[in-house]
C-alpha cells in the first residue's frame, strides 16, 4: 500500500515537571519526545475495483539522552500506530474542503 508522510515531527528534548528557566539545573532526567507522524495510505485493488484510502498516525517512544545518542536511525520503529477507517470518496472530498477552509483561516488565502 503506497503511503505519503504529511508531517515530519522532530524530537524535542523535554524536562518533565521543571520550571522552564530551570531546565539545565533541575536535576531531572530529560527525555527526547516526538509528536505523531501523519501518513496518507492508499491502494486500488484492480481485481475487484475497490479503492482504499486511510489516514494513520505513528507515535514513537520517548528516549533519554543516552538512548537517543545510541539510536542508529530516526525515526525508530513506531510504538503505536492508529489507522482511520477506509475513507469514502465523499469523506475525502469533505476532508479536502475542511483542510482548505482551515488553511485559509489560519494562514490566509493563496494569491
Amino acid at each position: 500500500m503506497p503511503k505519503e508522510q504529511i508531517n515530519f515531527p522532530q524530537p524535542v528534548r523535554t524536562h518533565h515537571g521543571c520550571a522552564p528557566d530551570m531546565n539545565d539545573k533541575c536535576g531531572c532526567t530529560p527525555t527526547w519526545d516526538s509528536r505523531p507522524a501523519m501518513f496518507v495510505r492508499w491502494n486500488n485493488y484492480a481485481d475487484d475495483k475497490t479503492g482504499v484510502v486511510q489516514l494513520s498516525l505513528e507515535q514513537y517512544a520517548s528516549f533519554t539522552d543516552e538512548e537517543y545518542d545510541a539510536l542508529r536511525q530516526w525515526p525508530p520503529v513506531p510504538v503505536e500506530e492508529k489507522y482511520s477507517e477506509n475513507l469514502t470518496r465523499s469523506e475525502i472530498n469533505k476532508l479536502i474542503k475542511a483542510l482548505r477552509r482551515a488553511r485559509d483561516q489560519a494562514y490566509g488565502t493563496d494569491e
